[in-house]
């Protein structure tokens, strides 16, 4: 990281901290708003490894390490996930056409793509620029769930957007 970069690191952090200010009510889709504020903490440290393990992968003699370590953490994942998956009750072929399709474009191809290109990129502007799907989440559960985040979460959501969005402007020029 740069000098230059501490003060956009400093508004990310303080983006990601109005998170947790105020409570939300709970709702049929976020029965407890705190719980998941911390998972989706959680969720962004673990990534960061994720990003930061892939750069140094990356970088090693053997590049396709990469790639066998994203296959390896998915059937991880998956091995993981798969006994609270079942039984499936209700399922169309639609349903697993839906499945097959994110697994394939949404998690293969992004990985691909992220695998590839992760070598070029350096660490920080990567983590900026996978920074500003978290923001997109709480606007999505907002506009899909009706989670309406509270007045510290909107502002932490610009917060990071723009700071991202800073960066990425700076970087430009």
């Amino acid at each position: 990281m740069r000098r230059s970069d501490l003060l956009l690191a400093t508004l990310l952090v303080l983006g990601g901290i109005l998170f947790f200010l105020g409570v939300d009510p709970p709702l049929a889709t976020a029965p407890d708003p705190l719980r998941g504020n911390l998972v989706a903490a959680a969720a962004g440290i673990t990534w960061a490894f994720t990003l930061l393990g892939l750069r140094w992968l990356a970088h090693s003699e053997k590049t396709e390490s990469a790639g066998g370590a994203v296959i390896a953490g998915n059937v991880i994942a998956f091995a993981a996930c798969v006994p609270f998956a079942f039984p499936v009750t209700e399922s169309v072929p639609l349903d697993w056409a839906v499945v097959a399709y994110l697994g394939l474009f949404q998690i293969g191809l992004a990985y691909v793509a992220m695998t590839r290109g992760i070598r070029r990129v350096p660490a920080f502007e990567v983590s900026l620029l996978l920074l500003v799907e978290p923001v997109f989440n709480s606007i999505w559960a907002w506009l899909m769930h009706g989670e309406q985040p509270g007045p510290a979460s909107l502002l932490g959501c610009a917060l990071i957007l723009m700071a991202s969005i800073a960066a990425a402007l700076r970087a430009r020029s």
